[in-house]
């Protein structure tokens, strides 16, 4: 079994994972994926539109940001000054 599979399989099962343990998965997760980006360029962050609500992201994006203590207006700040890891591949 992949990293992956296990990963879906607590999602698909009732687990109780701790806060400390939640937040070392996402940690691994989002470290991960960044790091993709850096090195490999974009890739869809979800395998499913169907798995991820709209609310499931801006909730996330707002934890992120209040985390780094950044404003929405500092996200479109950067984008608009060429940090949008996706442009030029839509």
């Amino acid at each position: 079994m992949s990293s992956a599979d296990t990963l879906e399989a607590l999602v698909n099962k009732d687990v109780e994972l701790s806060d400390d343990e939640v937040r070392r998965v996402f940690t691994a997760a989002f470290t991960l994926y960044a790091r993709h980006l850096a090195e490999r360029g974009y890739v869809e962050p979800f395998t499913s539109s169907d798995e991820i609500t709209a609310t499931d992201v801006v909730t996330v994006a707002s934890a992120l940001l209040h985390a780094q203590n950044l404003e929405v207006f500092e996200l479109a700040l950067w984008q608009s000054w060429g940090g949008v890891p996706w442009k030029g591949d839509r």
